[in-house]
């Protein structure tokens, strides 16, 4: 990237295997810090101008790094995770989990790797998100996390628009999206179909089903949420998810 909140809390889980490679040093935990403070810049008065668009009324998160564990209004968040809690706004993340998900990033595609750590906070903004225009997902929980996903792509289709992507950025979130995707729940034929159901679906009405052990998706499907969002628009990625009640 060229430098130029619904639940008390909502994380991005981290793989054991992937938790269990953090090897980064200071110099990569600088680097993707530096990569970081320009996409929240970006990311804030992206959905700043989207909530004056709306005419709804919209509150800057405040993003925190820790490097053993932060407190928030949700409790204390550590580990290699990032968070978003919606009870003081905050997005919380591990300065090595996004420094690793970047390094392994940049050494696979050949690039400097940087959207592996910023698509973990524009997941956790799209959380925030969610609160801050007050959705009530209760009837459709398993929507939470991709959607969350649709709404990153919606930010990442709008830096793209302002000229801000280089190439290999949009190879860069998918090699990140399989670090962190969940573990298929089915594999071989059976979770394909239950994939292209999902893929097939109309809009305001995925996921259909989840061919994941846990609430992310597995990385298909969160590459899918994210090109959904990419391809449709932040309305898209929130269609038929009614407000909460005073929302």
């Amino acid at each position: 990237m060229r430098t130029r909140f619904l639940l008390p809390l909502a994380a991005l889980l981290v793989p054991a295997a992937l938790a269990a490679q953090n090897r980064v040093d200071s110099a990569q935990v600088a680097a993707s810090e530096a990569k970081i403070r320009v996409a929240i810049a970006f990311l804030d008065q992206t959905w700043a101008q989207t909530f004056k668009t709306l005419g709804r009324p919209y509150v800057t998160p405040r993003v925190v790094g820790y490097d053993d564990f932060v407190l928030t209004a949700c409790g204390r968040v550590s580990g290699m995770n990032a968070y978003a809690c919606s009870l003081d706004g905050t997005i919380s993340y591990n300065r090595s989990f996004v420094a690793l998900l970047m390094a392994k990033t940049a050494r696979a595609i050949g690039t400097d790797g940087d959207m592996g750590a910023i698509f973990p906070i524009a997941h956790e903004w799209g959380h925030a998100v969610q609160h801050l225009l007050g959705l009530d997902y209760s009837s459709a929980v398993d929507r939470v996390e991709s959607d969350a996903d649709c709404l990153a792509g919606s930010a990442v289709a709008e830096a793209d628009a302002e000229g801000y992507l280089q190439p290999g950025d949009l190879a860069e979130t998918e090699y990140a999206l399989g670090l962190v995707g969940d573990a298929p729940l089915v594999r071989g034929e059976w979770g394909k179909m239950i994939e292209s159901i999902n893929a097939q679906a109309p809009l305001g009405s995925v996921p259909v089903l989840t061919n994941a052990r846990g609430d992310h998706g597995n990385a298909r499907e969160r590459v899918a949420a994210f090109h959904r969002g990419m391809k449709s628009g932040a309305r898209s990625c929130v269609l038929g998810i009614p407000l909460r009640p005073g929302g």
